[in-house]
């Protein structure tokens, strides 16, 4: 479960952190209150593919990290000891964008490839818009 999600110069958000409660989470608002932008968000931590275009206009890097509980799918905690990263109470990803392109991934912390993320994370997240 998505516990957790911080944003930082991310489109025109300079910083958010919000929570996410077990069950059904809507993110609703009238247009332009950044809806998208946080779907942006956690889709950049998830590994999809990612603009340098969301970095906020006058930052250097864009960064997102994601907190997930309770995780209990075999392939994520089967893949996480094949790459030699302890599968904890807590499974923490993390994605920084910088304006000359580079990506750095985390796991728990760990620095991991861009691909080592996306097949981390490809089954934690469920959008639907």
């Amino acid at each position: 479960m998505l516990q957790r999600l911080c944003i930082q110069n991310v489109a025109l958000i300079d910083g958010l952190d919000l929570e996410f409660t077990s069950g059904l989470n809507v993110l609703t608002g009238e247009t332009g209150a950044g809806k998208s932008i946080v779907i942006d968000a956690v889709n950049l931590a998830l590994g999809e593919r990612a603009s340098r275009e969301l970095i906020k206009h006058d930052a250097e890097k864009a960064k997102v990290e994601a907190v997930f509980t309770d995780i209990d799918d075999a392939r994520i905690l089967t893949v996480l000891e094949e790459s030699g990263i302890e599968a904890e109470d807590e499974l923490i990803v993390s994605r920084e964008l910088s304006q000359n392109g580079k990506n750095v991934c985390r796991i728990n912390g760990t620095l991991v490839t861009l691909s080592l993320l996306k097949s981390t994370t490809d089954r934690l997240v469920d959008i639907h818009g």
